[in-house]
């Protein structure tokens, strides 16, 4: 399990908003293909969202294609607290060949909480 401790002003619903912004989203860039890096494209689907008192859990499933080669995934498990002002994010990866970390989640989540407006509304 990978922890992270993310100092983004937050509350559970903007985590919320953004994982729905961040849903079926597509990235182009480098992908490991097993032997070496390759241009490919990396799709974020969000499986599952669900709002559990003081938290929210994710079913985060990343779909890697690159040219004439089939799809691959990963599955990962994510759950976001708020803790101290800090937005803490637990990660599990559930299945796949983890050839993309969970980094790659947490970072484009993060610049999507950055483009937020901000609120005084804090949700626990």
């Amino acid at each position: 399990m990978r922890v992270y401790k993310l100092k983004v002003p937050s509350s559970l619903d903007a985590v919320e908003t953004a994982l729905k912004a961040l849903d079926s989203r597509s990235f182009t860039g480098p992908l490991d293909a097993g032997c070496n890096l390759e241009e490919g494209i990396r799709i974020v689907k969000l499986e599952r969202l669900e709002r559990i008192t003081g938290s929210v859990k994710a079913l985060i499933r990343v779909l890697y294609k690159v040219e004439k080669r089939k799809l691959w995934s990963d599955l990962y498990d994510f759950k976001f607290a708020i803790n101290a002002g800090e937005l803490e994010v637990f990660v599990r990866r559930i299945s796949g060949l983890g050839r993309t970390d969970p980094d790659f989640v947490v970072s484009e989540l993060t610049r999507v909480l950055a483009r937020q407006p901000a609120t005084d509304v804090r949700s626990v």
